[in-house]
């Protein structure tokens, strides 16, 4: 049905649609026409206007043809361009400046206002972190300069800071505000050209606004510098410099400029002047006022410096005369110690009865003090050392802590005496009982009848000598002299003995005795013969039991019964102490048992007197730890009464810290101690 519809539309229409078709198709190609001839008229009118040209036109091409001649000119001719510029530019300044002031003033004022606002606050942030700087950077040297001269820190930080100094000087002819010579020389001419004509333009400005009195301006304040002007009736010289001016900066200037001034004025005037390409002739003035200038300024900051002390030197010389003084109160401490270290060892050389007591000097500082520790004799030879040293030293406190032995009254170097004479007489006697064992079996075995009557007479000898040594009230054991007879003999056998046995070395020598041998030194001689013939008794019967075939004999053994209770007693309190902890405490109380138990054991073997000593650390007051001493060595004599040592064997004395053994202080310290030492007979008062 639609499409019978369409097709009747098309049989209805035809002639109608092909007609709009035409229409339509003929005014497309009108405005295709119509296009292409307002482009192609566009196109002539802009060939005429090329050729006649537009108003705008003609003043861009003046403009550009202006501005090309003015960059020619002011390269290939440019003073001719600055002297016929510059006056007019001078003119201008100067009538808009007379006519328009006021307006000048109004219209300048708030933007000036805010600028200077802008610009003081920002110079003001500099110049602080530039104070900073310096302050932080040396503040001792500040702080001592400020100190000596009467300035605050911050103004001595920004005096260094902003010294004085030359930036740049302009001459300039005046009326024309040509620029006649520059230091230093720049490339920027135009900018220099500027400054020039701006200065002169100020200067004349000032000098007719306010000059009536005939002064002209001098300086001009620019806040971060300052321009110094110096005029003459033909030059204006400007010198910028920066930094903060001295006292005296403005009579040098005034000397400096002027002087310049009047040595430019008498350069030639006509001199020929061949653009800014060479320098002119004034430059070598100008460079000579710079030189000139900065001497000038570092001269017055150098004698306002030696004006007023050195804080460099004034610091120096403190560390020197600080260090003087420690190092002469160190030599006079160490001098006044030293002396009075000397004065004591004389005095306790020079007191009788201190000979074999070690007693300790402890010297304080310059000698004020002198502290004695040790053991003395008894109380009068304790007073008699103290009496000798207040006299030889007056003005120094004696600090006493001699610890005299009670009841020993002098005897104690002659006990050590014979117990080293006993010691050395028991060990000779051994050595002979050894010998004694193999000189017989040797003489049983010897072939030849001279060889063994000698070695029967060696038996013989070393026999009674050792059964003579032993005994204590035998003239051998009293009488160096014969000690000394006998050690002679052993040696004579020892030598014969080493002889028969065919030795290769000789026995070695034993140096005779002199006529001032003491018993020790005697009783010792004789060790050594004994222990000489012993030695070679052994090798020559361990040479006779190889040739004989003979098995070796055992090694002798010492037995126990051969050690005294005496000597085991000895070792025992030699070797054993009892310590505390605090106080009265013991530190460990099962091994102070035991240590007390076997030393009742070993006492009552003998009939040995036992002297308990006892001690503390160097902590608390000599009164207490006197106290506390004799306290420990009077529970100690408690203790071994209770285990059956009768109270007549036993001595109690205490020595607070007089024999320290270790730096420790407190419970742990070994100074807390108790120990045991063999009395002398008669020394118990009961």
């Amino acid at each position: 049905m639609s499409q019978s519809v369409d097709r009747l539309k098309e049989l209805l229409f035809d002639t109608e649609a092909r007609a709009l078709s035409d229409v339509q198709r003929r005014l497309s190609k009108s405005e295709s026409d119509l296009l292409s001839h307002r482009r192609e008229l566009a196109e002539r009118l802009d060939e005429v206007f090329a050729r006649a040209g537009t108003e705008e036109r003609f003043r861009l091409s003046v403009a550009s043809v202006l501005d090309r001649a003015l960059r020619h000119a002011e390269t290939e001719r440019h003073a001719e361009l600055s002297a016929a510029v510059a006056p007019l530019i001078v003119r201008t300044i100067r009538t808009e400046i007379t006519n328009s002031r006021d307006e000048l003033v109004d219209a300048l004022y708030p933007i000036t206002g805010r600028m200077v606002k802008a610009y003081v606050a920002s110079a003001i942030a500099d110049l602080a972190a530039q104070i900073n700087r310096k302050v932080e950077g040396n503040p001792v040297m500040l702080r001592l300069r400020s100190l000596m001269s009467g300035r605050s820190v911050s103004e001595l930080a920004l005096a260094d800071s902003n010294t004085l100094k030359v930036e740049e000087i302009y001459l300039i002819r005046r009326g024309t505000g040509e620029l006649v010579g520059r230091w230093p020389l720049a490339e920027e001419h135009n900018r220099s050209q500027a400054m020039s004509g701006v200065l002169a333009a100020i200067n004349e400005f000032a000098s007719d606004a306010f000059g009536n009195d005939g002064s002209s301006l001098r300086r001009i304040d620019m806040g971060d510098a300052c321009v110094y002007l110096r005029a003459s009736p033909l030059y204006l010289l400007a010198a910028r410099c920066t930094g903060a001016a001295p006292a005296s900066a403005e009579r040098l200037l005034d000397d400096a400029l002027l002087s310049t001034i009047e040595r430019c004025q008498t350069l030639t005037a006509n001199a020929p002047v061949v653009g800014m390409q060479h320098p002119p002739p004034y430059q070598s003035q100008l460079g000579r006022l710079s030189d000139q200038l900065s001497l000038g300024f570092s001269g017055i900051s150098a004698s306002e410096r030696r004006s007023s002390a050195s804080p460099a030197l004034v610091l120096l010389g403190l560390i020197a005369l600080a260090l003087a003084g420690m190092g002469a109160w160190i030599v006079l401490d160490r001098y006044f110690v030293h002396r009075a270290q000397d004065i004591a060892q004389a005095a306790i050389a020079a007191t009788p009865g201190t000979k074999g007591y070690l007693v300790n000097i402890d010297v304080s500082s310059f000698g004020r003090r002198v502290a004695l520790t040790g053991l003395m004799q008894d109380d009068s030879v304790k007073a008699a050392l103290l009496q000798r040293l207040h006299h030889d030293l007056p003005s120094t406190e004696i600090n006493d802590r001699l610890t005299p032995l009670p009841g020993v009254h002098g005897k104690i170097g002659p006990a050590i005496e014979r117990a080293s004479v006993t010691a050395s007489l028991q060990r000779a006697a051994l050595r002979l009982e050894q010998a004694t064992a193999d000189l017989p079996q040797m003489a049983a075995g010897a072939k030849d009848p001279a060889h063994r009557d000698l070695l029967n007479r060696a038996a013989s000898l070393a026999t009674k000598s050792a059964r003579n040594l032993r005994d204590e009230a035998s003239a051998l054991y009293i009488k160096p002299r014969d000690q000394s007879k006998l050690s002679d003999q052993l040696r004579q056998l020892a030598a014969a003995i080493g002889a028969i046995a065919g030795g290769d070395a000789p026995p070695a020598a034993i140096e005779p005795a002199s006529q001032s041998e003491t018993a020790p030194e005697s009783a010792r001689r004789l060790e050594l013969a004994a222990d000489q013939l012993a030695t070679i008794v052994a090798a020559a019967f361990q040479a006779d039991a190889v040739r004989r075939n003979l098995p070796p004999p055992a090694p002798q053994v010492v037995r126990a019964a051969d050690i005294t209770a005496f000597e085991r007693l000895s070792v025992f309190v030699r070797t054993h102490a009892v310590f505390f902890g605090d106080d009265l405490n013991y530190r460990r109380d099962e091994q102070a048992a035991k240590t007390l138990d076997d030393l009742a054991a070993l006492m009552r073997e003998t009939d040995a007197l036992v002297r308990i000593v006892g001690y503390t650390d160097a902590k608390g007051s000599a009164d207490r730890n006197t106290a506390l001493s004799e306290n420990r060595a009077r529970k100690i004599f408690d203790a071994l009464t209770t285990r059956g040592v009768a109270a007549s064997r036993l001595v109690a004395v205490g020595r607070h810290d007089a024999n320290q053994i270790a730096s420790l202080i407190g419970e742990t310290s070994p100074n807390r101690r108790v120990e045991f030492e063999l009395g002398f007979d008669g020394e118990s008062s009961q």
